[in-house]
């Protein structure tokens, strides 16, 4: 996966770490419950293999899961409220 700067990212996530790129995020609201969003597209070879019925695999780093939610949206609309923050 590539993540992809879409049009409703207003904050970057950085790191300090040698070797990591910055990642455009959307921060803001899905009813009252605060988000931060990022974006991504399916290589051609992940794409081919999700349509032969393949799934998406979420790694978290560390020793337990935080609460997630994946979508499917549209680059071209804003699909959550957008906060005015960045950070």
């Amino acid at each position: 996966m590539n993540f992809v700067h879409h049009a409703a990212c207003n904050a970057t996530l950085t790191s300090e770490e040698e070797g990591v790129k910055s990642l455009p995020v959307t921060r803001g609201k899905i009813g009252e419950v605060e988000v931060v969003r990022s974006y991504w597209r399916p290589t051609k070879e992940e794409l081919k293999q999700l349509n032969k019925l393949g799934c998406v695999a979420m790694t978290m780093v560390g020793t337990t899961h935080a609460p997630v939610r994946l979508d499917v949206v549209p680059m071209q609309y804003p699909p959550i409220e957008a906060n005015s923050t960045s950070g």
